[in-house]
């Protein structure tokens, strides 16, 4: 995987703890959890995570944590 910013790895990590209750936070809620409020800084994160292999964008935009297991065993 490639490297990521600070902010980027605070949303991968709320990610994956909102992954492991089965809940799919909005774009709003994200940037809550890390304080952003401009939700098109957190849409570029996300893109950035997706392009450095740490997230998927499923259907209807559903962002799916990956390499969950590789988060849990660091």
């Amino acid at each position: 995987m490639k490297p990521i910013t600070p902010i980027q790895q605070k949303i991968y990590e709320f990610l994956v703890e909102m992954a492991k209750e089965n809940m799919t936070p909005s774009v709003r809620e994200i940037g809550a959890a890390v304080g952003l409020k401009s939700t098109s800084t957190v849409h570029a994160h996300l893109q950035t995570l997706e392009k450095a292999g740490y997230i998927l964008f499923g259907v209807a935009g559903i962002v799916i944590v990956l390499l969950l297991l590789c988060y849990l065993f660091r």
